[in-house]
């Protein structure tokens, strides 16, 4: 990609995150965007269709980066290493993803964090029909079982509401999903 374009882009998102994170829930204007940003309106729409298109590339780059991540690994290390899918969705929320943070802990933004994680989920089943030979019914339910619950515990201690040790939290998780997954019905090798 051109220096150039990076640099807008760089503008670009620099502007918004600073715009959303110091007014959540405030719309924010295309005005307001490019004034922060040092830029005029026409190079936005260069890039962008507009302001929800905007919100849509973050919801995009947020799901690709989370379901990498996810996928680094076979999906049968998931099932012999505990906790290793909580550790890879704490490791993402905690490296360099301010941003992803503040919307998952933001009330304003579940919508979008509702968006992220369904994405998630739906290519997660996808890799577990293929890998574990799921139904899709089975596989996206598992998928969304477990991508939910994951971020919903994250969530509970970014927000300071639980105040257990981070072991013992994890301990805690992990058997959580794990006894929710067998519930459901799912060998799950102990």
């Amino acid at each position: 990609m051109d220096k150039r374009i990076e640099k807008t882009h760089a503008a670009i998102k620099s502007a918004f995150e600073d715009l959303v994170m110091a007014n959540p829930g405030k719309r924010i204007s295309v005005s307001e965007l490019t004034q922060k940003a040092n830029i005029n309106r026409k190079t936005f729409y260069l890039h962008y269709d507009s302001i929800d298109d905007l919100w849509q590339s973050y919801v995009d780059e947020i799901s690709d980066d989370l379901f990498s991540r996810l996928t680094a690994r076979p999906s049968d290390v998931y099932l012999r290493e505990r906790g290793l899918l909580l550790t890879v969705f704490a490791d993402f929320f905690s490296s360099n993803r301010k941003f992803a943070s503040f919307l998952l802990t933001s009330n304003e933004y579940g919508g979008l964090i509702s968006q992220i994680l369904r994405q998630v989920a739906g290519a997660m089943a996808k890799v577990l029909q293929r890998e574990r030979h799921y139904t899709a019914d089975d596989a996206l339910m598992i998928a969304t079982f477990s991508v939910n619950n994951m971020v919903a515990m994250l969530r509970l201690q970014l927000n300071g509401d639980t105040h257990m040790p981070p072991e013992e939290a994890r301990k805690k998780i992990l058997t959580l999903t794990l006894d929710g997954l067998k519930g459901m019905g799912l060998e799950i090798p102990d």
